[in-house]
């Protein structure tokens, strides 16, 4: 954690500082180390329904995701939409699955799968989460009309143009687990359910046949929704004509010619790689991509130095590529950074150079010859920053750094790639979905109980790491002590660093 003497610093913080890049190099000073967070604002009851909503929102994805049978799909993009809609006001799973592709839920099953498994585990859901059938969420449509366009063959738009969607939760009939329902029980105030309704007009969904069947994907319909957005707007690509699949020799010449291509800014390269199943949509929207990265200002290229990899087996003759050390650095001599990775320690070291500009005078100020005015004298100074940080450890100001997931991911990345006709690709989606599964694994219940109590404003103390709490002298509460426990150790801390700061 950054920080200079507790004296230096005129009075006690109140709020967090401004982000870094809002001032001028020249101004920006070191952070104290006791600066105090921002708490969350509002009523406890909205605080945790924050939180509350987004272990909801995680349940309704798991609901839309949980069975992943194949249908033959619908005999028009029209119909796959309204299959769609249709499961979703029927709360049936295995219809909204239908009505996507089998190269998406595919992805889907596993991962969707693996999460509710580790929300088990970690008492964020009950054991009573089942994903066929979500208890405490409703999901309504009413009133839906479509409209169809084609955008290619087998490919075309589906234009929500009326229909609401309608939404329910019910707090005490959702499959919450321990973890969650002792944040809701430390609350003052009750937490309401909550509903809402929002019109579907003007939603753009995206329909492909395959097989005889028309199924939405929800790739195709990114990728289309952001084409729309550029300006100048590209024209509709040609879909099976994009930038064709070329794998590499093994699954390790995957990674280190993906490595070299990012370092490159070698986007065509990057598309190759990438799986033609998955990443179909990748490869048809792909030449968009090169040209509007050809357009766009080049920056410092990244280097990639120090890797080395393993190889683990995965499932259906997948591998799993890990990267057990490496070093990622860019910058020039006079701002530079390096992210180094030795197997369990990551290390962030960054350099920033600050100038100051003058014109020099002596006793008296000097005449100045406006035709010929004096060069202004320049100072420098340079600033290292260094920062490490292991497996297992904790990052006290950091949600995310508590979870986990966020360092692991960070230090060992991890990378699925599948063989396809004598060639090894990378499998974007899966690589991602596996990165978040190993994270949660490397997460116990109390990780969790911590963080959720930081999330929700109900542990403000938890914010503060190890430097903080020595400074003071206080022992830290830990993530179990009540709130009016907590909140004492804190104001005791502030105390004590005040007056020695003070006056």
């Amino acid at each position: 954690m950054r920080g200079g003497p507790v004296s230096d610093v005129p009075e006690r913080p109140t709020g967090p500082p401004e982000p870094f890049g809002t001032a001028e190099p020249s101004t920006i000073q070191p952070e104290p180390s006791y600066i105090r967070p921002e708490p969350a604002r509002g009523r406890p009851a909205r605080r945790v329904g924050v939180a509350v909503a987004g272990v909801a929102a995680l349940l309704a994805a798991a609901f839309g995701v949980a069975s992943l049978a194949q249908g033959d799909g619908a005999a028009s993009a029209e119909g796959a939409v309204e299959d769609l809609f249709d499961a979703i006001a029927d709360e049936d799973a295995i219809g909204v699955m239908q009505a996507v592709t089998p190269a998406e839920r595919s992805v889907l099953r596993p991962a969707v799968e693996g999460v509710a498994g580790e929300a088990r585990r970690l008492e964020v859901a009950s054991d009573a989460l089942d994903l066929d059938d979500i208890a405490g969420i409703e999901i309504d449509v009413e009133d839906l009309e479509l409209t169809a366009s084609a955008l290619g063959d087998g490919v075309a738009m589906v234009d929500v143009v009326g229909g609401t969607l309608s939404s329910s939760v019910a707090i005490d009939e959702l499959p919450l687990g321990p973890v969650v329902r002792e944040v809701l029980d430390r609350q003052d105030a009750d937490v309401d359910d909550a509903s809402d309704t929002a019109p579907l007009e003007g939603l753009k969904l995206v329909a492909i046949e395959r097989d005889g069947g028309w199924r939405v994907s929800l790739l195709y319909s990114l990728a289309e929704l952001s084409r729309r957005d550029m300006d100048p707007e590209p024209p509709i690509p040609t879909f099976g004509a994009g930038i064709p699949a070329r794998g590499a020799e093994s699954p390790e010449a995957v990674i280190h010619e993906m490595v070299d291509a990012a370092s490159r800014l070698d986007v065509r390269r990057l598309i190759e790689l990438t799986s033609p199943v998955e990443m179909e949509v990748l490869h048809d929207y792909g030449p968009l991509l090169v040209d509007a990265v050809a357009d766009a200002d080049q920056e410092t290229p990244v280097e990639v130095s120090d890797l080395r990899l393993e190889v683990h087996d995965g499932v259906d003759g997948r591998k799993v590529v890990e990267a057990t050390s490496y070093a990622v650095s860019a910058g020039d001599d006079e701002d530079r950074f390096e992210i180094r990775f030795d197997g369990r320690c990551t290390t962030v070291t960054t350099r920033y150079t600050y100038r100051t500009t003058f014109t020099p005078v002596g006793e008296a100020l000097p005449t100045v010859d406006l035709d010929d005015p004096p060069e202004p004298d320049t100072e420098s100074r340079t600033e290292t920053e260094t920062e490490k940080t292991c497996i297992g450890e904790e990052s006290a100001l950091s949600p995310v750094g508590v979870l986990g997931t966020f360092g692991s991911a960070a230090a060992a990345p991890r990378f699925v790639v599948e063989p396809r006709d004598g060639a090894w690709y990378l499998l974007p989606a899966d690589t991602i979905f596996d990165t978040l599964l190993a994270g949660l694994r490397a997460v116990d219940t109390e990780d969790v109980r911590t963080v959720t109590r930081m999330w929700t404003g109900d542990a403000e103390w938890l914010w503060y790491g190890d430097e903080f709490w020595e400074e003071c002298g206080v022992e830290q509460p830990d993530a179990t002590a009540s709130t009016r426990v907590g909140e004492a150790a804190l104001e005791e801390c502030f105390s004590a660093q005040w007056e020695e700061g003070g006056p």
